[in-house]
């Protein structure tokens, strides 16, 4: 399902990112610092593993900008 923002009318697709649910704030920090942007709509779900699905839908991020934050974050991490 997309969201909408309402102030620019453009669509949103959420996307997903993974992480171990104790990177999960790393990840969200690195996002932010890397675009400039925080997303204003996230959420964790957990997937009963060690991971956490972070979900993002927002129209002022996207997600290729996400994509490279997020390999960014796990080339850092290595």
């Amino acid at each position: 399902m997309n969201a909408i923002d309402a102030k620019t009318k453009k669509k949103s697709r959420p996307f997903v990112l993974w992480a171990d649910w104790r990177d999960a704030s790393s990840l969200m920090r690195t996002l932010c610092r890397l675009t400039n942007k925080r997303p204003r709509c996230y959420r964790y779900i957990n997937t009963g593993a060690d991971d956490i699905a972070v979900i993002v839908s927002d129209t002022r991020l996207t997600e290729k900008e996400a994509d490279a934050a997020y390999s960014a974050w796990i080339n850092g991490k290595g």
